[in-house]
């Protein structure tokens, strides 16, 4: 039978080791020698005899470049027995070679070929400088590490230990590796936004764009705090938004900034960017709203114009009230709509340019004008085109529902049409003149709803 070939490791440049476990005591009557073959192409060379059964090392020196091509080899036994007769060759076992590959500039990808001398090998990383310690890392079962060191000047290699002999198997050295840290480049904050809804703040920034990066931490500082505190940390490079729903929008205005770490926590960090509050006002008795808002501040170009915006009506998407010059920051609308009670503006900022972040919107205020009714005293439906019908006139309601009722409680009109009214008639015939009572339903946008009642007098 063969020897048991252990271990094929690389002592230099151009320089392997072998050794095994040679026979047992009861397979040497008749020993002969120890063959040891190297493969060459596809074919194998004999390059050593070993006589003394006793041996189980050999080196063989000479060989190019063993720190970057693997060689094999593979071992057999001879004996007279009376005749001279060479054994079949064991399994082939090859050197390890490891290679380095830049990954980042502080990151290198170590790769090497398995080895075959026993299963399941368990390998350790060496390194020749010192600052990375001279054990990068033990227990590695795959034959592919990440090396990370922000600063390294040397070659690395491998090392497996055979669980059976005790021997060692060493790959030959990479290349030189060089890991010099840079500072991380600045990723730029687009902008922050109020979401839809008032759902929180958005920010989104532009990617760091390095194989080395680490994470973005998200700052945020609101208006009545001094310092700026950590709110969350994103360790996606591809993850260029995030909701901060946490920020009560109508309520503060808050500024955020992006830090950018790389793996060698090196930092920089982005401009501050600011959100604007918008603050409404009903003014009841004039028919309108009054709005004042905070600058949006963060773009270095600066913001090119204001827009107001009506958010609820309906009959268009969206209605931009007005345009504003980046120096004005409050308006009055009086262009109040009798049909529309509810209005919900918001101001968006626009800066010049296109690309990443070139609007941002503050948080909604809705505003809510209470319904006005006029319920007229008396009525004449004479056919003169003055106050010929009753009618109730409504502003600022969903619905509206009127009910008119004889002195003896039976209803003889009714109407859930706002613009309808009484003409004094039932069943199409003139009821006489006197005191009527109506009976109003109404159902609007600040309260639940609500009845009103009262007499009406019609004069003929």
């Amino acid at each position: 039978p063969p020897p048991d070939l252990r271990c094929v490791s690389v002592l230099g440049p151009d320089e392997i080791s072998l050794s095994w476990i040679g026979l047992e005591p009861d397979q040497l009557e008749g020993f002969v020698a120890y063959y040891i073959d190297r493969q060459v192409g596809v074919d194998w060379v004999r390059v050593a005899t070993i006589s003394d059964p006793a041996q189980s090392t050999f080196t063989e020196t000479g060989l190019p470049n063993a720190y970057e091509n693997p060689y094999c080899y593979r071992m057999s036994s001879a004996r007279i027995c009376p005749e001279f007769i060479e054994g079949p060759s064991g399994e082939e076992v090859c050197s390890v070679v490891a290679t380095a590959t830049y990954f980042s500039e502080v990151q290198s990808t170590i790769d090497w070929n398995k080895y075959q001398g026993w299963e399941n090998p368990v390998y350790t990383l060496f390194a020749t400088d010192p600052a990375a310690g001279t054990i990068v890392d033990t227990d590695i079962t795959d034959s592919s590490y990440l090396f990370k060191a922000c600063e390294f000047n040397g070659r690395l290699r491998v090392q497996t230990i055979d669980p059976l002999s005790g021997c060692e198997v060493f790959s030959g050295f990479t290349d030189t590796v060089v890991h010099q840290n840079m500072f991380p480049s600045l990723s730029d904050l687009c902008r922050i936004t109020v979401e839809e809804g008032n759902a929180g703040i958005r920010l989104n920034w532009q990617s760091f764009g390095a194989d080395d990066f680490g994470a973005y931490l998200i700052y945020r500082r609101a208006e009545d705090e001094e310092n700026f505190t950590l709110l969350t940390t994103v360790t996606d490079e591809g993850q260029l938004t995030y909701l901060d729903t946490s920020a009560t929008v109508n309520q503060q205005v808050y500024c955020y900034k992006i830090v950018v770490e790389d793996l060698c926590e090196a930092q920089v960090e982005s401009g501050v960017h600011c959100s604007m509050k918008l603050e409404a006002d009903l003014l009841q008795d004039q028919y309108a709203a009054e709005m004042k808002w905070t600058p949006y501040t963060g773009w270095s170009v600066g913001v090119n114009r204001y827009e107001l915006w009506d958010n609820n009506n309906t009959t268009e998407a969206g209605r931009r009230v007005a345009t504003f010059s980046p120096g004005e920051f409050d308006y009055r609308d009086e262009d109040i709509r009798d049909e529309q009670a509810v209005y919900c503006y918001q101001v968006r900022a626009f800066k010049d340019g296109s690309g990443c972040g070139v609007e941002s919107r503050s948080n909604e205020q809705c505003i809510i004008f209470p319904p006005r009714i006029f319920v007229p005293s008396a009525f004449s439906p004479n056919g003169d085109g003055h106050n010929d019908e009753f009618m109730v006139s409504s502003i600022f309601i969903r619905s509206m529902e009127l009910r008119v009722f004889s002195r003896w409680g039976q209803e003889i009109f009714f109407t859930n049409s706002p613009g309808r009214g009484w003409d004094g008639t039932f069943n199409g015939k003139p009821v006489p003149e006197g005191v009527y009572t109506y009976l109003l339903r109404v159902d609007s946008f600040d309260r639940p709803s609500f009845q009103r009642g009262g007499t009406i007098t019609l004069i003929r």
